[in-house]
């Protein structure tokens, strides 16, 4: 074989490294912080730095102002990170959503395949995670759902840290779970609520999943809706503000669900299964109909009724 040229060598090098170079540039994030310089509206491009309106696949950073998207209507962003500020949307879908504090408002979605880290900070209107999405709620600090604030998951919700706080003047909080949904607690405190009437709504629709896996107990003081499969797998959970259900609860061994607060009606066809405890403090169970479960501790009030 004829050796090749010191020529044909360099040419192939330098072709290899225009490549790696094109390949490098085409992957790098490009990142745009919003300074809020000229106004609050997103496409204007004197309100970012750099100067210009944020690409797709750009990263946002937002600490501090009100930018406001609505008016572009459906948009895609790659990434936002939520520092501090309000974000308004209407038609935001998100694939990377880091939010740290500051607020969320309009109707806005987490994309198939995407990622919401919350640790702390404002949700208002309307927020869907889209099948094969997933979000996780971690550190210690609450995360508040404002006046009527709304969170629909089609994917997977992992609950790591802290409360989720319900501001509740105007209306509830509501965190529905579709079928096909899970809710995994694998920590968290609690559901609480602060200011005004309405207590914040739990809802697990047919084929939705809640799974507690943390051995730490959890208080709940929003009202349950469970159509679907409620699992107790470590620790107590109390749900202390009545509901009404009809789906599947279960127990492992050691662990316990209390009906602690309020008054939970328990439609025909509700099972109460497993070899946990299933607990009755001070508020009052209604059957309306058949209920089957294993072992029962109540030392409130049962009603059966029909």
């Amino acid at each position: 074989m004829k050796p090749q040229s010191c020529s044909s060598l360099r040419a192939l090098v330098t072709s290899l490294a225009g490549l790696f170079l094109a390949t490098l540039f085409a992957t790098a994030q490009t990142t745009s912080t919003w300074t809020g310089s000229a106004n609050n509206a997103w496409d204007n491009p004197s309100n970012w730095n750099p100067y210009g309106v944020p690409p797709v696949d750009a990263v946002v950073v937002i600490n501090s102002g009100s930018p406001n998207a609505a008016a572009l209507g459906a948009f895609t962003q790659h990434g936002v990170n939520l520092n501090g500020g309000t974000l308004t949307a209407n038609g935001l879908s998100v694939s990377e959503l880091n939010q740290s504090g500051g607020s969320l408002a309009g109707t806005n979605t987490i994309g198939a395949g995407g990622r919401w880290s919350w640790r702390s900070g404002w949700l208002y209107g309307v927020l869907t995670i889209e099948n094969g999405a997933t979000a996780e709620f971690i550190t210690a600090s609450d995360k508040w759902f404002a006046d009527g604030a709304e969170l629909h998951n089609h994917g997977e919700i992992i609950w790591t840290g802290g409360r989720l706080m319900g501001y509740r003047h105007y209306g509830p909080a509501t965190l529905r779970n579709h079928a096909g949904a899970r809710f995994v607690a694998a920590g968290g405190t609690g559901m609480a609520n602060q200011f005004g009437n309405y207590e914040g709504r739990f809802i697990l629709e047919a084929g939705a999943e809640f799974l507690k896996q943390s051995g730490a107990d959890i208080t709940c003081n929003w009202r349950l809706q469970n159509a679907g499969a409620l699992a107790v797998n470590a620790g107590i959970l109390r749900w202390n503000a009545g509901g009404a259900s009809s789906g599947l609860f279960t127990n492992q061994a050691g662990a316990a669900l209390v009906f602690s607060g309020g008054t939970h009606t328990l439609a025909g066809g509700t099972q109460l299964l497993g070899d946990g405890n299933f607990q009755v403090a001070w508020d009052t169970v209604t059957a309306s109909g058949v209920v089957t479960h294993g072992r029962a501790d109540s030392p409130g009030v049962l009603e059966l009724v029909g």
